[in-house]
């Protein structure tokens, strides 16, 4: 009796932590989304000094999400995925600190206080997120190790998404910089948020899709 309680709890509670994974990767997904879009609009000409700013707020907010979606997972994930628990914590802490820096350089951009710099500086720094955090989304892809079809490619999707990410961020981090120095800062700038939040998309719905899978297992 007692361990079929004990067993109902931990069921709860898997399906409580999952649940919650999912709703963060949701929130991630369409926050990358947004700032895609944002970006967009501004590479077209509307309002690009007014939309890369708020653009860059939205990629912050995602990166807050995701972290947040990992943190949800973080002690099963260490757990289930063969340890890997120092890189989970260390992408969960890259991805909320790049995250509240770019709503911080993103809100100053907004209001005017040096607004080119400080953009070209949150690429930089959501580059640098996305490079430390893709570990933590590699090892959530490993957890459940289950074979059944849906959940192989609902893995693997997730660890491709792991993969781009880690570029993306690379490239994020080359664009800030060159936009730092001067060559077409907001141009740059905007193609960096748009790849940020292509990553931010692209991570969030395969993690999401990871976790709502776990939840009808």
């Amino acid at each position: 009796m007692e361990v079929a309680q004990y067993a109902d709890r931990t069921m709860a509670t898997h399906e409580s932590m999952a649940r919650m994974a999912a709703t963060g990767s949701g929130a991630e997904a369409i926050a990358g989304a947004g700032a895609l879009v944002l970006a967009i609009l501004g590479l077209a000409g509307i309002f690009p000094l007014i939309l890369a700013p708020i653009a860059v707020i939205a990629a912050g907010a995602a990166f807050l999400f995701q972290g947040a979606a990992v943190a949800a997972r973080h002690r099963r994930l260490a757990f289930e995925a063969g340890g890997g628990g120092v890189e989970i914590e260390a992408g969960m802490s890259a991805e909320m600190l790049g995250g509240l820096a770019g709503i911080t350089l993103g809100i100053l951009a907004l209001i005017g206080i040096e607004t080119v710099p400080l953009l070209a500086i949150s690429a930089i720094v959501f580059g640098g997120a996305l490079l430390f955090g893709s570990p933590a989304i590699y090892r959530a892809s490993r957890a459940e190790p289950e074979v059944p079809i849906l959940d192989i490619i609902a893995r693997e999707t997730a660890a491709g998404a792991a993969g781009a990410q880690a570029l993306i961020g690379i490239g994020a981090i080359a664009l800030g910089i060159l936009a730092l120095v001067g060559i077409i800062p907001q141009t740059l700038v905007l193609v960096s948020v748009l790849s940020v939040g292509a990553a931010a998309l692209l991570s969030g719905g395969a993690l999401m899709t990871k976790m709502v899978g776990l939840l009808y297992h």
